[in-house]
């Protein structure tokens, strides 16, 4: 009983640093993408081998990859399904990033292959997890 309170204490003040760390990372994302964007408008170089997107798009994905990690701090409430759902879309969202940073020229057919399983194997899962009902 005591033991039990104590550990559940533990968690929240560990899922509260974590919050606060999470937090932090996506303002100084956020600041960082808003400084590229700002940087690339006022040179005004839309140069192909020095695109913004190549370097506002992995930011993005990082923020969105925080906020997605957020929602699982967040969500608290027991249901087991809903979390490996949410575990899923981050590793969905991470490999996408991954894939639009990707040289895909420069890239061994192996790697190609092992994301390609990968994405559809998780797709998959996610696919028969939505199927399922709330586990405790």
């Amino acid at each position: 009983m005591v033991k039990e309170r104590i550990i559940e204490k533990s968690e929240n003040i560990v899922y509260f640093i974590l919050c606060i760390a999470s937090l932090f990372y996506i303002a100084v994302e956020l600041i960082y993408l808003f400084y590229t964007f700002y940087i690339e408008l006022r040179s005004l170089d839309f140069d192909a081998g020095n695109s913004f997107a190549i370097k506002a798009v992995p930011i993005l994905f990082n923020i969105l990859i925080s906020l997605e990690i957020l929602e699982t701090f967040k969500n608290n409430d027991g249901k087991l399904l809903r979390k490996i759902k949410i575990i899923i879309i981050v590793a969905l969202t991470a490999i996408c990033r991954k894939i639009i940073v990707m040289d895909i020229k420069h890239s061994d057919y192996h790697i190609t292959i092992g994301i390609s399983a990968l994405v559809i194997s998780l797709c998959l899962g996610y696919y028969l997890l939505s199927r399922q009902k709330d586990l405790k």
